[in-house]
């Protein structure tokens, strides 16, 4: 009996030291890991917690890390559904993993974790606790969040790419329309004086629009590629001003607005490129003619602010969504490109603005109110202190006479035909063929206040309008699946030289 006693008794010994060992392995193991590492009783009651685990939550050592209950480690909002949906899984399954927010303590921040979770059971096999793994997964989270993000941005800035293409398109070929048909006219007119002086305004005019597009579009390359030279002086605001006004006068006025200057009589000198910085404002004058309704009003103003000079552009037109102020400045960003509100622009404009502001040492920012409520454009410039100087005369061009001939003309790009009654929006479209009643209509798309399909529909809804021709013309290519409004009860053969629109 002896020995055998004392043979179990080396047998436990070894079995003991075994397992000492194998502890102290797990725990350097466990220590060393750089993940969270716990340990819990059925009741979730911690008893182990390695060092990684107290740092990733906040807690300061081990004797704190005790006191805490497992589901206080969890943020309120997801305490239960892991208390009562995962750990109830665990124990059934005898492991689980899932998902979750682990609390930081110090901070409150969340810790996005893997959590894995088995089941500890004695030697016969009953459960007695849970042992944890968490894997910090924020960081990993982060990054796929910026790629997420950056991936949007790429394919949004390729959608813009694509509208901006498709609009270029359209606003060179707009001007191109006038200009051959100008030329057919000189070729084919055997009239006097008149109607070739007429046909060379519009063909200068719309020649001067190209150039323009032109322009633009080579100072947005020189900007981007940061080799846009500017010729700065010193030169006085007011000259900036008259400069813009000047070019932007003839749009204003066709449009009907009321354009009300604001400039303090100090003179304000500012060093600049008065050629490109006129280019700002001329830029923000146009837009707030072009999308503010006929009869609106645009206020100018310039005031002297410290050491820097302010001037406001605001008008009482359609106003930016909340959604697209951040993004006015964009490149090939248009605000609103649905057919009512078709104003045409490359939506390189205010780009440009913000690029030329940027190169003065300024600023420009964009306020609306929201759709219908007008917008307002700020741009602050460093002011310089002189004396006064001569501002140099100021005029503007009166906007070319039209003349009519017999067919009804519906387009809101006034010099695309010779007619004796014109029309330029949707409303006026119709009311013009119940009263004209005209055997051709030319009809565009892009119309303010009612698009070209819907005036094609009223009138193809009333007992004169279902024999006209109404003819489609767009100087872009849009597509629409509805019946076609355009076609009379007859069959009628358009010239090509329009571009029927496929609907």
């Amino acid at each position: 009996m002896g020995v055998e006693s004392l043979a179990g008794s080396s047998r436990d010994i070894a079995e003991l030291k075994r397992a000492e060992v194998e502890r102290q392995m797990f725990a350097s193991v466990a220590e060393n890991s750089k993940d969270f590492i716990g340990m819990c009783d059925l009741k979730g009651v911690p008893f182990y917690g390695n060092r990684t685990a107290m740092e990733l939550v906040g807690l300061d050592g081990i004797a704190e890390f005790l006191r805490i209950p497992v589901r206080e480690f969890f943020f309120p909002v997801d305490q239960p559904r892991i208390m009562n949906e995962f750990f109830p899984s665990v124990l059934k399954n005898g492991h689980g993993e899932i998902e979750v927010r682990f609390r930081h303590f110090k901070t409150g921040n969340a810790v996005l974790m893997i959590y894995r979770v088995f089941v500890l059971t004695d030697p016969q096999g009953q459960p007695v606790g849970l042992a944890t793994i968490g894997q910090d997964i924020s960081e990993r989270r982060r990054l796929e969040h910026d790629l997420r993000r950056l991936a949007a941005d790429l394919s949004e800035a390729d959608r813009r790419k694509d509208e901006f293409l498709a609009t270029l398109a359209h606003e060179l070929r707009n001007p191109l329309a006038p200009i051959r048909n100008g030329l057919q006219l000189l070729k084919l007119t055997d009239q006097g004086g008149e109607v070739i002086e007429q046909v060379r305004a519009i063909m200068e005019r719309q020649l001067e629009q190209m150039v323009r597009l032109v322009d633009d579009l080579l100072d947005v390359s020189r900007i981007t590629r940061n080799n846009l030279e500017l010729r700065r002086g010193r030169v006085e605001l007011s000259a900036i001003l008259a400069s813009a006004v000047e070019t932007s006068g003839p749009l204003i006025e066709a449009s009907g607005h009321v354009l009300t200057i604001s400039v303090p009589p100090p003179p304000i000198y500012v060093d600049a490129d008065l050629t490109r910085l006129a280019q700002v404002f001329t830029n923000l004058l146009n837009n707030a003619a072009r999308y503010t309704e006929h009869g609106g009003r645009i206020w100018l103003t310039a005031e002297r602010h410290g050491e820097e000079v302010v001037v406001t552009v605001k008008d009482t037109g359609f106003g930016i969504p909340a959604p697209m102020l951040p993004k006015v400045f964009d490149m090939f960003t248009q605000v609103d490109q649905t057919l009512e509100r078709s104003q045409g622009g490359l939506g390189i404009g205010l780009t440009l603005v913000r690029r030329l502001v940027d190169l003065h040492g300024g600023t420009v920012a964009a306020f609306s109110e929201g759709p219908g409520c007008g917008s307002e454009f700020v741009v602050r410039l460093p002011a310089l202190i002189g004396n006064p100087e001569s501002l140099p005369a100021s005029t503007v061009s009166e906007p070319a006479p039209t003349t009519a001939y017999r067919i009804l003309v519906v387009d809101d790009h006034r010099d695309t035909g010779n007619e004796t009654l014109t029309v330029f929006d949707g409303l006026e479209a119709v009311d013009a063929a119940k009263t004209f009643q005209p055997d051709v209509v030319l009809l565009d798309i892009g119309l303010p206040k009612l698009n070209g399909y819907e005036a094609a529909r009223r009138t193809r809804e009333q007992p004169w309008g279902k024999t006209m021709v109404l003819v489609a013309l767009t100087g872009g290519v849009r597509r629409k699946t509805a019946a076609n409004p355009m076609r009379p009860a007859s069959t009628a053969t358009c010239s090509s030289r329009w571009t029927t629109a496929p609907l």
